[in-house]
Parts: C-alpha cells; structure tokens; sequence
C-alpha cells in the first residue's frame, strides 16, 4: 500500500466488506493474511485486532557470502 493511503482506513474497509461477504456465503470459514513478516508491527497489531490467529511465522536470516 503506498504511503498515501497508510492509516487512513481504507485496509479496514477492506477487511469488513470482507467479513460481511463472508457471512452471505457460509462455505467460508476463514482467510489468510499472506505472508506477513513478525517485524511488520502494524500489519500483526491490525490482524490481532480483528481476532487473528498466528499459525505460522516465517523469518528471513541472512548470511554473507564470501
């Protein structure tokens, strides 16, 4: 998401379009957030606040290479 649009409410609309869609359809159960990194504070403190579950976490190392 570019700067611009960062914390103004547009992912949140997003997320409750979501929802109710979700709801018309009961064959759904549940979503996935991707591939949201542990370092990405705002991405985690957003999901948590809508009842996310944390199931996986993925971490980058890095290793130089000589």
């Amino acid at each position: 998401m570019k700067r611009a649009h960062q914390h103004t409410g547009a992912s949140a609309l997003l997320y409750v379009e979501h929802f109710e869609r979700s709801k018309v359809h009961d064959r759904i159960k549940s979503g996935e957030g991707g591939w949201v990194l542990e370092t990405n504070t705002a991405m985690n403190k957003g999901m948590a606040a809508l009842g996310a579950e944390v199931n996986k976490t993925y971490r980058m190392y890095e290793l130089p290479l000589r």
